[in-house]
């Protein structure tokens, strides 16, 4: 293999890195996005364990700003149940978008590494 000019191994190294450099920021910020997911899906089931422990004659009310609008029972259960399986779809995305650029960022080691070797 030819070599390659210093500004050219440069650029790449420089791309490269930027690369690895973007791929952590967006591991981090998926972290935190499936932590604040993975909360406010233990409050979403917490709820609803609590609802199911009523009896179905209890009147139960939601809040909509400051008032409380009574509901049915069954139809807050059913929201909640929706809510957590829309949660729970999500937190799969992020986990799937952590390990896309975990293994992004894995890859540019090697090729960094490489380069410097170069």
């Amino acid at each position: 293999m030819s070599k390659l000019p210093d500004e050219v191994l440069k650029k790449i190294l420089n791309e490269i890195q930027t690369q690895a450099i973007a791929s952590q920021q967006h591991i981090t910020t998926s972290q935190i996005q499936r932590q604040a997911k993975e909360k406010e899906k233990k409050i979403s089931e917490l709820i609803f364990n609590e609802l199911s422990k009523l009896t179905r004659d209890t009147p139960v009310y939601s809040s909509a700003g400051k008032a409380f609008i009574k509901e049915d029972l069954n139809q807050i259960e059913q929201k909640l149940t929706t809510q957590i399986k829309e949660i729970n779809n999500e937190i799969d995305a992020l986990n799937k978008k952590i390990i896309y650029h975990e293994t992004t960022l894995a890859n540019t080691q090697p090729h960094i590494e490489r380069i410097m070797n170069s």
